[in-house]
């Protein structure tokens, strides 16, 4: 696996034509228990104030990065930046859920601990057998997902960094799905594939832009009627790639 904070001066060889898939990584192949309204609530629980993940995620709807992908954010590209940015917005979080500024900031410190602490990440049952299967057959994997600057670290600690040739996130590539230029960052990283897919859990992001982009899209985990190709299990989806 490749560290996305060495890709930038790495020389652009990677020319191949075995076949390449970017995948999507959370809600497509493993999951933060709770996801961010999770990772906020576990810090206020461990402080002895309670706040529901439902009470609070209508609360993350603004802020995120991703949330506002018509903008990019290179300066943003370094860990501590990215953080740094989001101080304010767990802050606020905290505020609209009803507590106090002196805990909510000292809350909002702890947030990035909580969110990347290993043992809460589940990956799903069918991603190893899928990843396995896939890889076996010829296919290159490549991870293209709004997420945090860590999420190297993420994959490689549940065990399955060995099956991705590039981790990039749009943390550090200054641009958030559906923006078409992470798309063509993902593209050039992987040497401009004759064949490849996207693969998430989300319409506009991993199958409507990425088409627009040249990469067509599959959607998994859930049904989508914009979405002309859409599996709920990766079981099915292998055998659709073998064959397709």
């Amino acid at each position: 696996m490749t560290d996305p904070s060495l890709t930038s001066s790495l020389p652009h060889f990677l020319t191949s034509p075995r076949p390449v898939i970017f995948w999507d990584f959370e809600g497509t192949l493993a999951i933060r228990e709770g996801r961010w309204p999770g990772a906020l609530a576990d810090v206020l629980e461990r402080r002895g104030f309670t706040v529901g993940r439902d009470a609070l995620a209508p609360l993350l709807s603004t802020g995120f990065p991703w949330r506002h992908p018509e903008t990019p954010h290179p300066e943003l590209s370094d860990p501590e930046a990215w953080w740094a940015h989001m101080h304010p917005i767990f802050v606020r979080i905290y505020r609209e859920a009803g507590v106090a500024l002196p805990l909510a900031e000292a809350a909002s410190e702890e947030v990035r601990a909580s969110y990347l602490s290993f043992d809460r990440w589940l990956v799903y049952p069918d991603t190893v057998p899928a990843l396995t299967a896939l890889t076996q057959a010829g296919w290159r994997h490549i991870l293209l997902s709004n997420h945090v600057p860590e999420l190297p670290q993420i994959v490689g600690a549940i065990g399955l960094g060995h099956f991705f040739a590039e981790v990039i996130s749009s943390a550090w590539a200054g641009y958030e799905k559906p923006h078409p230029q992470i798309y063509q960052l993902a593209l050039d990283r992987a040497g401009w594939p004759h064949t490849c897919w996207m693969i998430g859990d989300k319409v506009r992001e991993d199958v409507l832009a990425p088409e627009e982009a040249g990469i067509p899209g599959i959607l998994v985990r859930r049904k989508d009627r914009a979405a002309p190709r859409s599996f709920v299990h990766l079981d099915d989806l292998v055998p659709y790639l073998l064959t397709s």
